[in-house]
């Protein structure tokens, strides 16, 4: 345990940025959204205790035009790091709800962080969940390009392997969501290039459209049976009218023959995106 303790990192809880889209990181009126919970690990309090760690706002941001749907400044908790982890840095991205500008804001973001001691990073990891690891996948080689060649890089998204795929009247109802950002927020600019050159923005929102061209290592975390796909891309209101589906999507238990068959076949092909990937970083 003192090893834990002497090792303990930077940590900060940021932003969600998705390309020309971010997903939350910006201020809000409830000053109970001004802390974060994070399990405490210094040396002069109880173990399991809780460490409310004050919200910093990116002051130069507005100046950028790195704002808020609102107005609002983005913002960020940060936890300094101690003793042998000074200078190991974990940036991690939380979900939350639409915003525009986010590639403006994680540049911003970034900036201020550099000149908060990131620079001297000796380590530093990218992770984010859901929304937030979309984003992980779209700026983990952005993210190493802060760093110099021989720094440790590495990122990590959970539940961020968000299909193209097919819904249950037959229609693709993620890509259509995807192309609608795309198109009102012009983000195919923000998207990688060697991904938009090849195929429609709308696409390159997909992680398995652009994995093969991701030169950062980058793990990820997923369910075969992921509860917010199955809800929202693969079953959703628009694609199941007459409800259907609805007993199923919240309880597997009640799902008949059709639609287990179904759902194996959306697990099969994210066990292919595994062994694409597999073969993507062992080549």
């Amino acid at each position: 345990m003192k090893m834990e303790k002497m090792m303990k990192m930077n940590v900060l809880f940021a932003l969600v940025l998705v390309s020309g889209l971010a997903l939350g990181g910006c201020t809000k009126d409830d000053d109970t959204w001004n802390v974060s919970e994070l399990a405490n690990a210094r040396e002069d309090q109880d173990v399991g205790g809780l460490l409310m760690v004050p919200l910093t706002l990116i002051q130069s941001a507005a100046g950028k035009g790195a704002v808020c749907m609102d107005g609002s400044l983005p913002a960020y908790h940060f936890d300094p790091g101690h003793g042998s982890g000074a200078n190991s840095w974990l940036v991690n991205l939380e979900d939350s709800g639409l915003y525009f500008r986010g590639q403006r804001i994680y540049e911003a973001a970034m900036e201020e962080l550099m000149s908060k001691g990131m620079r001297n990073a000796d380590q530093a990891f990218l992770s984010g969940c859901s929304a937030g690891g979309l984003a992980v996948v779209q700026h983990c080689d952005e993210f190493h390009g802060l760093f110099p060649a021989n720094i440790k890089v590495k990122c990590i998204a959970d539940a961020g392997l968000f299909l193209d795929a097919v819904d249950v009247a037959g229609g693709r109802t993620l890509r259509g969501f995807y192309g609608g950002v795309v198109n009102l927020q012009g983000a195919a600019a923000n998207l990688p290039k060697n991904c938009t050159s090849q195929m429609d923005g709308a696409l390159c929102f997909f992680p398995e459209n652009i994995l093969n061209n991701i030169q950062t290592p980058l793990l990820f975390v997923n369910t075969a049976y992921d509860v917010w796909q199955i809800q929202e891309s693969l079953a959703p209101k628009s694609a199941d009218p007459t409800g259907y589906w609805d007993s199923c999507k919240k309880n597997y238990t009640t799902c008949d023959a059709k639609q287990i068959q179904f759902l194996q076949g959306t697990s099969s092909a994210i066990h292919i995106t595994w062994l694409y990937l597999d073969i993507a970083f062992n080549v």
